[in-house]
């Protein structure tokens, strides 16, 4: 960029203002991608896949799980399913999935 720069007789001061100017573009764009992505992200926070419904998050044995306030759908997070498969009280958990459902 330097050589395009010099051939078109731009000064040192003109150069570095536009290197200046580069780089705070680029930072921008960075940082736009960054804001876009976290609003698609939230466009998809608690949302229930199955209707669309709100989710709200639910204890059961020390685990938080996702319930659809509509559909009353339950849904796992990476992980939840093996943190209450593995409780020494297994039936204690189907137990209370049976009282969560009938809820």
């Amino acid at each position: 960029m330097s050589n395009f720069l010099s051939n078109q007789g731009y000064s040192d001061e003109e150069r570095y203002i536009n290197e200046k100017e580069t780089e705070r573009r680029k930072e921008l764009q960075a940082k736009r991608a960054e804001e876009s992505k976290k609003q698609k992200g939230n466009a998809h926070w608690m949302i229930c896949p199955k209707c669309g419904g709100n989710m709200t998050e639910t204890n059961i044995e020390g685990v938080l799980i996702d319930k659809c306030s509509s559909c009353q759908g339950i849904f796992f997070d990476k992980g939840e399913m093996e943190l209450l498969a593995d409780r020494k009280e297994s039936h204690s958990f189907i137990n209370s999935l049976k009282g969560f459902w009938s809820v």
